[in-house]
């Protein structure tokens, strides 16, 4: 009797040892690139200075399923969230200083078993100030879809309108769009190629913007509340515009019901900046904005 007592412990101690053994689960890595032409310390810029930052993750035991990035300006935050599944992370984003004294931007990578990373920068505005001049076009007028006459597709670089065919000839250039929509509920908009607009909206097949190879991104936001007309009017340089401009990803991708008057900012997915104010609006998708 004792020796099968004996041989029964010694074989309950073996068996938890084995349970004990659990492999250590490791987290991801993340590192900003210190390679030329990247700023990856703490950094004091002017208003409106525009830097490039980049971003490298690497996993640990498994794949990345999370990237965020949040901006805290003066205590406001805002966060922005995208999800994949990658074994590593290479992103270049070029951010433009902003009116905030004290800009903190935080990266974070999480994978599946939510372990994190992060890694911040902060960027102060300087005291110096040295404003830009602005190019003002005095009048941009866009047609709906069905306007036979007048064009609907706008090229901020090359400071011209296009009908839907040429358009399609010049994807990479076309930042702006006009259309009007009776069934979703959005009226006289503008966006751009890139927005969601639904395919019976343009519905030739050879050239609607749901079958461009390149499909430009403009975001917007109201600023009708925020900036008055003659402020707009009178702006010789672009303080008016950096004091009104957003982080990209922030904005909407549409102006949608717009009405005489409403003023908006955009950012395109280059960077560029600029203010829309609206004069007239026609509420039929023959006419025109």
């Amino acid at each position: 009797m004792q020796k099968i007592t004996y041989s029964f412990f010694i074989v309950i101690i073996l068996f938890f040892s084995c349970d004990n053994s659990e492999e250590v689960q490791t987290g991801p890595q993340i590192n900003f690139k210190q390679e030329t032409g990247y700023v990856y310390t703490d950094t004091v810029l002017t208003l409106g200075q525009t830097i490039k930052i980049g971003i490298q993750a690497n996993i640990g035991s498994s794949n990345i399923t999370l990237f965020q990035y949040s901006i805290d300006n003066d205590g406001e935050i805002e966060k922005i969230d995208s999800g994949l599944n990658s074994t590593v992370l290479s992103i270049d984003k070029k951010i433009t200083k902003g009116i905030s004294e004290i800009e903190t931007w935080t990266f974070m990578v999480k994978d599946k078993n939510a372990l994190e990373d992060k890694v911040s920068i902060t960027l102060t505005k300087s005291d110096e100030v040295n404003f830009q001049d602005i190019i003002h076009i005095p009048v941009i007028v866009l047609g709906a879809q069905n306007n036979d006459t007048i064009d609907g597709f706008y090229s901020l670089s090359e400071k011209d309108s296009y009908a839907l065919a040429e358009a399609f000839e010049v994807q990479e250039d076309i930042n702006l769009l006009y259309y009007f929509d009776f069934f979703q509920d959005e009226d006289n908009v503008i966006s751009s190629p890139g927005a969601n607009i639904d395919e019976s909206v343009f519905p030739d097949g050879n050239y609607g913007p749901d079958h461009w190879q390149i499909r430009n991104t403009t975001r917007f936001v109201k600023r009708t509340d925020d900036i008055q007309i003659s402020d707009f009017n009178n702006s010789s340089n672009d303080s008016l515009i950096l004091t009104n401009t957003f982080e990209f990803s922030i904005g909407k991708r549409k102006c949608k019901n717009l009405m005489p008057g409403d003023i908006y900012a955009f950012v395109t997915e280059d960077n560029l900046r600029g203010l829309i104010k609206m004069n007239q609006v026609y509420e039929t998708d023959e006419g025109y904005i």
